[in-house]
């Protein structure tokens, strides 16, 4: 082989070599190590945004309201939960309350409540608010307007079992209105009347053009008055509470005291006495009685209790 030969094939093993060495490198050529989580943590705000996202998708319930969340710009309206209890009298409803919570029910209806009897007259009816109707409701009409029962010169109308009246202790409170007639003299009109038969045993409540009274007999046949001199013009509205219990009778005109007697003995009605209200028993009253909120207790009211009864039970003006 001639010197030129030698050369020619030592050329083409040096670019053999020379390209054998760039394809080795580029095949075993190891790329670096890229950062782990730790050593370069991912931004929690696009996290936040996907939550966000996911959660503006999750149809929202009935209520209005997605359960488990407060996403969204507009607040909804909380739901009012099965159990909410009512805050009780003393209670105060702040600023931060839950909105659809239950208000404070007025402190009468407690009161109310605990009555034997209860008869509003607003709805139009005779019946107790615990269902009891009257055994007797005679010529009666219903003044809607001013949620009160017309008792006309020769009504009728008597409630069962005493109308749950305890001999013992107890308060009678109902709103009146006489309409008198002024070509007749009045001498008086029943409110209440509890009596069997007899002379003994016996509750009146009575007003008249200038007085209220109030009359328990005892079992010995003893009565036992207290009485006021309160003027009942026509047409006019006024509250008649009467308590007795411990020995003293008190009598309340429009949410006040007004006179108080002791008394000695005690009275026993027998069972299934009728209780006798606004009626005329004795024969046709001059002009026409309006009754509103009768309520009877087996207890004395406090006085405050009178109070309370008196402006919650107001008629409509």
């Amino acid at each position: 082989m001639s010197r030129r030969g030698t050369q020619i094939v030592v050329i083409t093993v040096a670019v053999a070599l020379l390209g054998g060495a760039v394809l080795l490198r580029r095949a075993i050529r190891i790329e670096p190590e890229r950062p782990t989580l730790t050593e370069h943590p991912r931004p929690l705000r696009s996290a936040r945004a996907r939550t966000r996202r996911r959660a503006a998708q999750v149809p929202r319930s009935n209520a209005g309201e997605v359960p488990g969340s407060q996403v969204g710009a507009a607040k909804m309206p909380p739901r009012q939960s099965a159990n909410t209890r009512t805050p009780s009298s003393g209670e105060q409803v702040g600023a931060g309350a839950d909105a659809g919570a239950t208000p404070a029910a007025p402190e009468q209806n407690q009161l109310i409540r605990s009555a034997s009897l209860s008869v509003s007259f607003a709805d139009g009816s005779a019946n107790a608010t615990d269902e009891t109707a009257p055994i007797i409701a005679d010529n009666i009409e219903f003044d809607t307007d001013s949620g009160a029962i017309r008792l006309l010169p020769n009504a009728g109308l008597a409630y069962p079992d005493s109308g749950g009246i305890n001999p013992e202790a107890g308060t009678v409170a109902l709103w009146a209105c006489p309409e008198w007639d002024k070509d007749q003299p009045v001498s008086g009109i029943s409110l209440i009347n509890l009596s069997p038969g007899t002379w003994e045993d016996r509750f009146d409540l009575q007003i008249g053009p200038t007085y209220v009274r109030f009359m328990l007999t005892t079992s010995d046949g003893v009565e036992h008055p207290v009485g006021a001199g309160v003027r009942f013009a026509a047409g006019e509205w006024h509250h008649i509470a009467a308590t007795w219990g411990e020995g003293v009778l008190s009598l309340y005109v429009d949410g006040s005291l007004s006179t108080q007697a002791s008394f000695s003995g005690a009275a026993a009605i027998p069972g299934g006495t009728p209780l006798y209200v606004g009626s005329a028993r004795g024969g046709p009253r001059p002009g026409i009685l309006s009754l509103r909120s009768l309520n009877i207790f087996q207890h004395q009211l406090a006085p405050e209790d009178i109070a309370v009864l008196t402006e919650e039970t107001a008629p409509i003006e």
